[in-house]
């Protein structure tokens, strides 16, 4: 490569055979540059006609445009010429496969240095693959040139012949004056056809649009309709276009139309949204919805711009679901005036039954109790014995009338509006009160710090009374009973909690013990008719919260239950 010549000037010394260039020849490849140049529309064509207008005028055997790919940061073969004498050689094959980085090969060097490169002779050379692709090909001489873009390399031409040429002083500066007249035309193609790009790209998403797009004038005169109006309402575009709006908008909703534009005439480059109908092309009237931005100040609009999407089906289906609701309503008043009436039916005939039991009970019990005390001289001890356990059981029946009516009176009884509560004073109060009904009672109570809750005080007063009151009977025979009361808090609940060392209960049955009348002991153990923890379960399923309990059996017994922590208290 000891030929390769690389010069800003041109050379002192040039072939007088071939390195000057015919004053007419000069002219004439000036003239064909400019004129290629004005009448091409795009890349595509320019390039082999300017190869072409080169290689003959300039008398090159080869000729190959590569540009420069700035998303790959790669000079790029863009075209190529071949004399027709070399028709066949796979010359272009040979060369265009490559892809040059800055600084790398002849090409990238051209870019890397925005110097003209002139090579008399080519050899084969592993380290400059392209010029040893041209030496295979019988190519002697080599010329390239930089193409520039205003201060910028854009790409390289690169001119290669059969025979020895040495450096041409006139065709080395002409070709400096033309790359930069092509890296001109370049840039400009490359900025319009970027920008036709861009407009058909979105003429496309306009005309292809889902949505009826349109440009209005400060008369309402419509001045442009997409296509879509045809498949939307019938319409073709000319056939509206130049109409009134307005006097395609139904009589009730023309007032808020022309409200609408008008708005939008007083705020230029905002956005307003209005609903109305249009009349399809020989059919119904649509709902619209259209979005309107004021763009009389951008030259290119001029005009309001709309935006209108069909709604009539989200209509018709918002029409009918607001019928159902109107019927909804109308069906859940009946039902809740039928389930009032039957709620009170069913209190009347609660306390109806609970009067007509009692009484024969109360009978049944004074009478066994006036037998054995008037006559119990005259009875033996099995007739007295039956007696008694009659007389226990009016008594147990009496306790389950008033349990049963006490659960029914918690599924009845309004809530009414919550409130915060202190859990550490109505667990305190409690307990006293227990301790006051029964003063022997020896329960040790280890009472751990309780968060606040909004609920009915009321309510969750008896859930309280009923679970302390449950933990003590069951620790009753311990010699030293203990009873933990604490709490956990959870993600959106505080979790309350009764943990006793009594009998406990074997897990298999955890899910009777909120049942109603569900015992797990004998009555002859333990007093109660299994209706306490049901009614803790009612109580705190109506304030949203969850009830579940853990025993080991003679080991002792845990009663869970949450409330939603305040602040996320669900409906």
């Amino acid at each position: 490569m000891s030929n390769l010549i690389e010069t800003e000037e041109p050379a002192k010394y040039p072939d007088m055979r071939l390195g000057i260039l015919q004053a007419d020849r000069r002219m004439a490849l000036q003239y064909a540059v400019t004129n290629i140049l004005a009448e091409s529309t795009t890349l595509h064509y320019a390039i082999p006609n300017l190869l072409q207008a080169l290689c003959v005028l300039g008398s090159w055997d080869f000729g190959e445009i590569w540009l420069i790919d700035h998303e790959k940061k790669m000079l790029v073969s863009k075209g190529s010429w071949i004399a027709p004498k070399l028709k066949g050689s796979g010359i272009s094959s040979s060369t265009n496969k490559y892809a040059f980085s800055r600084g790398v090969d002849l090409p990238g060097r051209i870019w890397a240095s925005s110097k003209t490169v002139w090579l008399s002779t080519l050899v084969e050379d592993p380290s400059t693959p392209y010029a040893t692709s041209l030496a295979k090909e019988g190519m002697k001489t080599l010329f390239g040139a930089p193409i520039f873009n205003q201060y910028e390399v854009a790409g390289v031409i690169l001119l290669s012949h059969m025979t020895v040429r040495h450096p041409e002083a006139d065709f080395q500066e002409l070709l400096r004056a033309l790359g930069s007249q092509i890296g001109e035309y370049i840039r400009r193609r490359t900025a319009e056809e970027a920008l036709e790009h861009n407009e058909k790209r979105f003429r496309a998403l306009i005309e292809h649009s889902s949505d009826l797009k349109m440009v209005i004038a400060t008369d309402g005169k419509i001045l442009y309709l997409t296509p879509s109006v045809e498949r939307m309402m019938g319409y073709r575009p000319e056939e509206l276009t130049g109409r009134i709006l307005f006097d395609q908008i139904h009589p009730d909703n023309k007032d808020e139309a022309k409200q609408f534009v008008s708005e939008l005439f007083t705020r230029p480059n905002e956005t307003l949204t209005c609903v109305y109908r249009i009349r399809s092309k020989g059919g119904p009237w649509l709902w619209f919805e259209t979005i309107g931005t004021n763009l009389l100040s951008e030259p290119a609009v001029s005009g309001i711009v709309l935006n209108a999407r069909n709604i009539t089906e989200y209509k018709r289906v918002q029409e009918e679901i607001s019928k159902l609701n109107a019927s909804l309503e109308e069906q859940v008043g009946q039902r809740t005036a039928q389930l009032k009436a039957a709620n009170e039916e069913l209190e009347a005939f609660s306390y109806s039954i609970a009067h007509d039991l009692r009484a024969p009970l109360r009978a049944l019990n004074g009478f066994t109790h006036v037998v054995l005390k008037d006559h119990s001289a005259n009875l033996d001890s099995e007739a007295i014995r039956l007696l008694g356990i009659v007389r226990q059981n009016t008594i147990r029946m009496g306790e389950l009338i008033d349990d049963l009516l006490s659960f029914s009176r918690i599924s009845r009884q309004e809530l009414g509006p919550p409130s915060k509560v202190n859990m550490n004073q109505i667990v305190h109060r409690v307990i006293e009160e227990v301790k006051r009904d029964d003063p022997a009672l020896h329960v040790k109570f280890d009472l751990r710090d309780l968060p606040p809750a909004r609920c009915s005080m009321p309510m969750i007063h008896q859930v309280w009374i009923n679970l302390i009151s449950n933990a003590i009977k069951f620790t009753r025979k311990k010699s030293d009973p203990l009873i933990e009361i604490g709490s956990i808090a959870g993600f959106d609940e505080d979790i309350y909690y009764v943990k006793d060392n009594g009998v406990g209960f074997d897990n298999r049955f955890v899910d009777k013990i909120f049942g109603m009348f569900q015992r797990l002991h004998s009555l002859k153990e333990y007093e109660g008719t299994g209706v306490g923890l049901a009614i803790v379960k009612r109580i705190v399923n109506r304030h949203s919260g969850r009830v579940w309990a853990e025993g080991i059996l003679n080991k002792g017994a845990t009663i869970f239950f949450s409330l939603p922590k305040i602040g996320s208290e669900r409906n």
